[in-house]
C-alpha cells in the first residue's frame, strides 16, 4: 500500500515539475514573439518616421497586438492611429496574425494559472482573429511558430534576440 502512494506521489511531482517547466518555456517564446514584432514593426515605420518615434510607435503597437495596457510613454502618440496600422499590418500578414492570436491564447493560458484577468482587448482581438487559427497551441507548435517568424526578422534584431534568449 505504501508503494502505491509513493507512486502516486512520484507522479504528482512530475506532473508539477512539467508543468512548471513548460510555463517557463511558454513565456520565453512569448517574450521572443513580442521583440520580434517590435523589431519588425520597428524597421516598417522606420522608413517614414525618425528611430525613436519608430521605437514608441512600434512599441505601442506591439502592446496593441499582444492584448498590454497603453503605457504612459504611449499617451503622446494617437492611439486609435496606431492601432489601426497595427490591425492593417496583421490583416495583411498571415504568419503575424497566427503568432498574434497563438501569443494571445498563451496570454490566456497563462494568466489562467496565475488567476489573473486580462484587458477587454485579448478577446477582441481573439474575435477578430482567432476563427483563421482554431487549434490552441501547444509548447511544440508554438515554438515552430515563433522560431518561423523570428526568422523574417531583420538580421540584427535576430543577434540580438540570440543574446538575449540563447535562441
Amino acid at each position: 500500500m505504501l508503494t502505491v502512494y509513493f507512486l502516486i506521489l512520484i507522479c504528482v511531482v512530475a506532473y508539477f515539475i512539467m508543468h512548471f517547466m513548460s510555463h517557463r518555456q511558454f513565456k520565453r517564446f512569448l517574450a521572443i514573439a513580442k521583440l520580434s514584432v517590435f523589431a519588425n514593426f520597428r524597421v516598417y515605420k522606420q522608413h517614414v518616421t525618425s528611430d525613436d518615434e519608430a521605437n514608441l510607435i512600434a512599441a505601442a503597437a506591439t502592446n496593441y497586438l499582444f492584448g498590454e495596457e497603453v503605457d504612459e510613454k504611449h499617451q503622446a502618440l494617437d492611439m486609435h492611429a496606431v492601432n489601426s496600422d497595427a490591425s492593417t499590418w496583421v490583416f495583411n500578414d498571415p504568419l503575424l496574425r497566427e503568432l498574434v492570436v497563438q501569443s494571445l491564447r498563451v496570454r490566456l493560458m497563462l494568466h489562467y494559472f496565475k488567476r489573473e484577468r486580462l484587458n477587454s482587448r485579448v478577446s477582441v482581438l481573439l474575435k477578430r482573429f482567432g476563427k483563421e487559427f482554431p487549434h490552441a497551441p501547444t509548447l511544440e507548435t508554438y515554438e515552430v511558430l515563433v522560431q518561423k517568424y523570428f526568422n523574417s526578422v531583420d538580421a540584427a534584431s535576430q543577434e540580438q534576440l540570440r543574446l538575449r534568449f540563447d535562441f
